[in-house]
């Protein structure tokens, strides 16, 4: 195996990986095909009909939405007067 070769399997790993899980296929799996076969396994996971992706665990959502909450919190703290608040919306709409 070549630098060449090595350099293309490790692109095509995380590709097709984040491709497989974007169709709802078992990511893990399809990075073991593209290590073995490297971007060869596009045109059969391309060709597989499509899942729906599972949803993100509750406690990922609660996270995100908690990280959300704090970063608006943040900017209505930072918001004193009018002219702030026209800023922000200035801003916001840019």
């Amino acid at each position: 195996m070549d630098i060449a070769d090595l350099l293309i399997t490790l692109l095509a790993i995380p590709i097709v990986a984040s491709t497989a899980f974007i169709f709802g296929r078992n990511p893990y799996r399809w990075a073991l095909y593209a290590y073995f076969i490297k971007f060869w396994c596009l045109i059969p996971l391309f060709i597989l009909s499509k899942r729906e992706t599972p949803p993100f665990p509750k406690w990922i959502q609660q996270l995100a939405a908690e990280v959300n909450t704090r970063r608006e919190l943040r900017e209505v703290k930072k918001i004193e007067t009018a002219d702030d608040l026209l800023s922000q919306i200035k801003k916001n709409e840019s």
